[in-house]
């Protein structure tokens, strides 16, 4: 069996006793470049039957194969990651799938079986707990095949083949390999509260000849431990090219952050990552360029370090950086941490000063030039009623006390670092105070007992890792929810929504119909249609109920067509309609259901027929209507019932001014952003209770009946914002905290429509490869189409399409929408 208990940093040696379960402590750190261990077994077990499980942290894109492991020569018996990103099985295997998230982690199970006399049985690999059933080549293997695997020859965990050059990139913990039987994903793994794959303890397991189980502890002052098996069965393996400090903290239960690949541009001048994504080198020409950390912080107090690897570094920046800046930016100079585009940034400069977004510039007089200096950043978002930062050289601080104190709280901020041509940091969340083997390790842990520092961290300060952060406030399958469902022409219950849904979303995937829109409060059977400007309209064969666990729907062939796919998108409100005595009331009065946990209500008024043509009244006063939540409303969509009128929609991304100006979008057109100011949004009022509007009678007229469908960022479930499109072959990473369950993006300043993916669809993370992923638009009755290439990654999303005028123009603002399948604290990577 084996259990986890905490990292054991005093390299016991003798026999091995499992612990008592809890956290799994540590993993293997492999470079990419030299790293790997090895065994060849004394004597041959089956080669036909056995069972292989990792848990596995990707360092990022490769052009070489890496290889998770291998037997033989280089084109005997290898299997891991190829360099398009897909899992591969010598040549016999390669997924359609590509794996392209590196902030987090994904567990790896592999079964060969090739005595089973059914084809498809005798090789299977499950990423996470599904199986991967989709396959670029899937050859058929041959009946009673021996492979190398298990032979008295050479075998290898991160290299491939004997005399092979290729290495794996990434951190590996809790290796499993059973020889001659068969364990399922249950023996590994379950899913957790959250919809995440998470690691148990593995009991009941007979490892076989040649069976092993690695949990990379250390033994006394030595590597040697980091390929000690601990099944009992003695089958050790030789390190190579790793020392003590590649045992890390980072784990399956506690994710810690590293500098994000994806949130970097990938082309030829940008810098280059190492030792596990901490290390940061940028060394192609004359350019600055900053990388960020993989995890985003709006609340609570954090401690990282930075180490000056370079004896003279040109341009060193250490500091923090708005997630508006995470978008990417164009090749060239001006891309270091200050200079973010107009995004807010605060950094410490090598030559002594400090900035504010390259404006404000105050000479401190303490440098940190000398190669092995140690930066600490703390940042406080707790103690003031604005951000504090403070920077420590050396452990001491810099200044008799912080930086700044005017951090936007409003914002989520990355740790950043900068560099010009040569420059060289190491960086350290808590995970490494050796700096990747530059220093000597000091073992410092936060205020919670968890993390590695060279220097202890301020009082109250912690380690940014997954076990520090919060738990979200709400569980995100419990208030979203995608289902497909095939029509059958007739009344059909479909379920599998989890919850009542309040708000549902329905559109033909394979029939041009337009999107049907329901919601409890304008009741079932009345439907609006996002795609035009149509009256509210009831429809007895369309939605007909909501049940406990779904919907129902009729014979209509928008909603129901015999054998055609819909897809269904599905929000809890209240499930219940509150009156104008159960919530704050406006100038106007409203009915709502509402989530205020989830941020998301549902409002029903009608129009006054006082308003004048500014949205006030006769006495100056400006209308205004409760929306039910406990926050201000990010995104508020409006949409005439009563009467032809499209869907007027503000948005946060489209400026702080959104809401003064009257700046909006329309759902059912590919418009940009015009600004009407007063006659949309009134005086522009948008509180925690209350939104205001104008005279306009797309939202305000007289005898008029309206719907407005209101929203709020919920950290871990929901997030409404912006990114800036680059133009770049590989687009802008966009930072959500979570693993995204549906996005909706809008270009702002241009034509374009509203493109909408979701994690049900085939096509979601690049299954479709270059072919694309499939998107429905919500301003057009069309099929769904393959045009829409993203990747949903554990803390936000990655868009993949260069130029592309609905996604990834340079320097144009896009504004999305995004709820969560999994928060970041929980998500797995794959």
């Amino acid at each position: 069996m084996s259990g986890f208990g905490y990292r054991n940093l005093g390299f016991g040696g003798g026999n091995y006793v499992a612990p008592v379960w809890g956290e799994i402590p540590n993993s293997l750190r492999l470079d990419g470049t030299s790293a790997y261990l090895t065994r060849t077994p004394g004597s041959a077990g089956s080669r036909r039957k056995w069972t292989f499980s990792c848990w596995i942290k990707r360092h990022g894109e490769d052009s070489n194969n890496q290889t998770l492991w291998d037997a033989g020569d280089e084109s005997s018996a290898y299997m891991g990651f190829n360099s398009d990103e897909k899992f591969y099985f010598v040549n016999f295997r390669v997924s359609t799938a590509v794996f392209r998230d590196f902030s987090a982690w994904s567990h790896v199970l592999v079964h060969l079986d090739t005595a089973n006399g059914t084809a498809s049985l005798r090789f299977r690999v499950w990423i996470n707990g599904v199986e991967i059933t989709a396959w670029d080549t899937n050859t058929t293997i041959s009946q009673n095949t021996d492979y190398a695997y298990n032979d008295a020859q050479l075998h290898g965990i991160g290299r491939q083949g004997s005399g092979g050059t290729t290495y794996t990139a990434g951190n590996l913990a809790e290796v499993h390999f059973v020889n001659d039987a068969l364990y399922g994903t249950s023996t590994f793994g379950e899913t957790g509260d959250y919809g995440e794959w998470k690691a148990k303890e593995v009991q009941g397991v007979t490892y076989g000849t040649n069976g092993f189980y690695l949990d990379f502890k250390l033994s006394a002052d030595s590597s040697s431990g980091l390929g000690k098996d601990q099944s009992g069965n003695g089958n050790d393996w030789t390190p190579n090219g790793l020392d003590t400090t590649d045992q890390m903290l980072d784990s399956p239960t506690n994710n810690f952050a590293t500098l994000n690949p994806l949130g970097q541009l990938e082309d030829a001048f940008a810098g280059v990552l190492q030792d596990g994504n901490l290390s940061w080198i940028q060394n192609n020409g004359n350019y600055h360029y900053s990388v960020r950390s993989t995890i985003a912080v709006k609340s609570g107090k954090w401690y990282f370090e930075g180490h000056a690897a370079t004896a003279s570094p040109n341009s060193f920046q250490i500091g923090i950086q708005s997630v508006l800046a995470g978008s990417g930016f164009p090749p060239g100079d001006g891309s270091q941490l200050s200079q973010s585009n107009g995004f807010p940034s605060y950094s410490y400069d090598a030559d002594g000063t400090k900035r504010k977004n390259d404006t404000t510039t105050t000479d401190w007089g303490d440098t940190f030039t000398a190669s092995g200096d140690l930066v600490g950043v703390a940042i406080d978002f707790d103690s003031a009623a604005n951000g504090l930062i403070y920077f420590y050289v050396n452990g001491s601080l810099t200044g008799s006390t912080y930086a700044y104190n005017d951090i936007d709280l409003s914002d989520e901020w990355y740790f950043a670092i900068s560099g010009y041509s040569q420059d060289n940091w190491k960086v350290n969340f808590g995970q490494d105070s050796s700096f990747a083997g530059a220093a000597t390790a000091q073992n410092n842990a936060d205020d919670n007992g968890i993390g590695d520092f060279y220097y202890a961290p301020p009082t109250g300060f912690l380690a940014l890792c997954t076990k520090n952060m919060a738990a979200p406030a709400v569980i995100p399958s419990e208030h979203f929810n995608t289902v497909l469902y095939t029509g059958t022409g007739s009344s059909l219950a479909v379920t599998g929504v989890g919850f009542q849904p309040d708000w549902t979303w329905i559109k033909s995937r394979t029939n041009a119909y337009s999107h049907y829109v329901y919601d409890i409060v304008r009741g079932a059977t009345n439907r609006l249609l996002t795609d035009t400007t149509a009256a509210e309209s009831a429809l007895a064969e369309g939605l007909t109920a909501f049940g406990a666990d779904g919907f129902t729907v009729g014979s209509d062939a928008g909603a129901n067509e015999s054998s055609d796919g819909h897809v269904a998108w599905n929000w809890l409100a209240g499930n219940a309609v509150l009156g104008t005595g159960d919530f704050t009331q406006g100038i106007i009065p409203s009915t709502c259901s509402r989530n205020a946990a989830a941020g998301f209500s549902i409002v029903s008024y009608s129009g006054d027929a006082s308003a004048t043509a500014d949205g006030s009244n006769n006495s100056g006063a400006y209308y205004n209507v409760g929306h039910g939540l406990s926050t201000a409303p990010e995104v508020i969509m409006v949409k005439k019932r009563s009467g032809a009128s499209g869907w007027y929609v503000g948005h946060i991304g489209l400026g702080s001014d959104v809401w003064t100006a009257g700046r909006h979008l329309t759902l059912h057109t590919t418009a940009s952003s015009p600004a009407e100011a007063n006659i949309l949004w009134g005086s522009g009022t948008v509180n925690s209770t209350l939104f205001s509007i104008g005279g306009w009678d797309v939202v305000n007229r007289s005898g008029s009946t309206y719907i407005a469908y209101c929203f709020h960022s919920v950290d871990g479930y929901s997030k409404m914002g912006s990114y800036t499109g680059n133009g770049n072959a590989i687009g802008p990473f966009v930072y959500t905290g979570f693993r995204p369950a549906w996005v909706m993006v809008k270009n702002t300043g241009a034509t374009g429509s509203w493109w909408i993916v979701d994690n049900q669809r085939p096509g979601y993370n690049g299954t479709l490869n270059t072919s694309g992923h499939l998107r429905l638009r919500a301003d057009t009755s069309g099929v769904e189409d393959d045009a829409g290439r993203v990747d949903t990654l554990s803390n936000g999303f990655k868009i993949r399409t260069p130029n592309y005028g609905e996604s990834n123009t340079n320097n144009v603002k896009y504004a999305f929408m995004a709820f969560a399948e999994t928060p970041m604290k929980y998500a797995n990577a794959r």
